[in-house]
């Protein structure tokens, strides 16, 4: 579960540590002009939420790339999106796909912090557009993919990482903060997956990449909203992949264990204490674990996409490795 290091939680980065759910094989614009498409409001809504960095940028994007190609099959030119990409993991996993040669639009609901994010890009010679998206809209999602589609003739990859959660007591729960997590993380997931797989499938390709959370298969108190999304995301995944066996699209999840995003900014700070005690006490949180950076999912991310075709990581966890 991504967890903001303003939880009260060591801030202290950890080392990475993946493992593998399941590891089968299948056989199956230019950067000029404004950086950030608005989105109007639209009718569509449902019921009613450095992996490269900038110094050096010349230097670094030429390493990363030289890497990637050493070791993995990722090409110049694919287009991918990625939601939820002012920030943490989103805004570290479009700089490193940028590094790799990858032209990126992202998607978010901070226009000021996706232009920031599409600047450094922009400086460190990758290929970036956004659109402001408020994944609770569809007509908002559905124009996010259809910018990449339109301005860059396909898409190759769409990792859907944009979520909200709520700290509460399910005795304390508030509707409307339910249906932001749930319109939020699974409708406007799914939504973004239905778009795109409108144009991947005619084209027997592409990558769907779907981050969950650890709290999706373990029981977080007081994050029981939030867990049950992401629950439903893992859920969603496993079906959509039986749905496109065969049909050339790749399905896979990544869960995210205890990150340093700015997730739970927004908690209760009465609460949090509380929380923390009880996690700890539950085992979900180690206090020698410290927590995994947005670069070290990012990076593992890329891992995913960088597959060959006859490959697929279904399922990956990453975690801070104990010291």
């Amino acid at each position: 579960m991504p967890l903001a290091t303003a939880s009260g939680w060591t801030s202290r980065p950890g080392s990475a540590s993946l493992r593998r759910r399941s590891w089968p094989i299948s056989t199956s614009a230019a950067t000029g002009g404004s950086s950030c498409a608005r989105t109007p409001g639209g009718t569509g809504r449902h019921r009613r939420a450095t992996g490269c960095p900038v110094r050096r940028a010349v230097s670094c994007r030429r390493s990363a790339r030289s890497s990637w190609r050493e070791a993995v099959e990722l090409r110049d030119g694919l287009v991918g999106v990625v939601t939820g990409a002012s920030s943490g993991i989103g805004a570290a996993l479009a700089r490193e796909l940028a590094a790799g040669g990858m032209r990126v639009v992202l998607g978010a609901r901070r226009r000021a912090r996706l232009e920031d994010v599409v600047t450094s890009i922009r400086e460190s010679g990758g290929v970036a557009d956004c659109v402001e998206t408020d994944m609770r809209v569809e007509a908002q999602v559905e124009r996010l993919i259809a910018t990449a589609i339109d301005r860059h003739g396909r898409l190759d990859a769409l990792v859907n990482n944009a979520a909200v959660g709520y700290l509460r007591t399910v005795a304390d729960g508030r509707s409307e903060e339910w249906q932001s997590t749930f319109e939020t993380n699974v409708l406007g997931t799914l939504v973004a997956c239905r778009a795109a797989l409108r144009h991947m499938l005619p084209r027997a390709r592409g990558d769907i990449v779907n981050v969950t959370s650890a709290s999706a298969h373990e029981a977080w108190p007081y994050l029981a909203a939030y867990a049950a999304s992401k629950a439903a995301i893992y859920t969603l995944s496993r079906a959509l992949r039986a749905e496109v066996a065969g049909l050339g699209v790749r399905v896979m999840t990544i869960e995210v264990h205890n990150a340093a995003t700015e997730f739970g900014t927004n908690f209760d700070p009465a609460l949090l204490p509380v929380a923390t005690r009880r996690w700890v006490e539950l085992g979900l949180l180690n206090p020698t674990a410290g927590l995994i950076m947005p670069e070290d999912v990012a990076r593992a991310i890329v891992f995913q996409l960088s597959q060959p075709e006859r490959a697929s990581v279904h399922d990956l966890e990453i975690r801070a490795r104990e010291n």
